[in-house]
């Protein structure tokens, strides 16, 4: 790599590092006993895994950390709902809200994470619904609605999800399966 090109990769690592660790003082202001579990923030500001029984909702500068991969909130049992900038999240490929009982609905914003492979859901007891963008997620490969008990329709959108390879409904007891998962053909 020429140095300019290094030079310039390290600013950017270093950027993304100083946003995350803004958003992460943001988050423990709005919830003191949040912690960040293991490292909660990789080194280049790639990753966060928060863990607290007692965060309700993330900052809207969540969205300002743009080379974010991987974001896993699972457990948070008071997580109620996620804000709209969450869709600014360009270069997300994981998103872990497994395990978030309270969660009752997700922004229409989340159909705008083009790079999201791996979603799970699993233990969502309060989503009812999912976003009608959910076609949007064009790259994803996994989707766990395991439990979400009071999800009974999957919107039409989800047979645009022509990479899905794994849907897990188990335990999904209202949900009515629509025609369009049919068209699912990597299942």
């Amino acid at each position: 790599m020429a140095p300019r090109k290094k030079d310039k990769a390290k600013s950017e690592a270093r950027k993304h590092k100083r946003a995350g660790k803004d958003v992460l003082r943001e988050i423990h202001r709005m919830c003191p006993e949040a912690r960040i579990a293991g490292q909660g923030l990789t080194l280049d500001g790639t990753e966060i895994r928060i863990a607290s029984p007692k965060l309700i909702s993330l900052p809207e500068s969540i969205g300002t950390l743009d080379a974010l991969r991987r974001l896993d909130l699972s457990a948070c049992i008071s997580l109620a709902s996620l804000p709209d900038a969450i869709g600014k999240l360009r270069a997300l490929t994981g998103l872990y809200l497994n395990d978030c009982p309270s969660l009752v609905a997700l922004p229409e914003s989340i159909g705008w994470l083009r790079k999201l492979t791996y979603f799970d859901l699993a233990g969502c007891l309060s989503l009812s619904s999912l976003p009608s963008t959910i076609g949007g997620l064009t790259a994803l490969e996994t989707l766990n609605l395991e439990k979400c008990k009071s999800i009974s329709i999957l919107p039409n959108g989800i047979g645009e999800l022509w990479r899905l390879e794994a849907l897990n409904l188990s335990e999904c007891t209202r949900m009515a399966l629509s025609e369009r998962i049919g068209g699912l053909v990597g299942l």
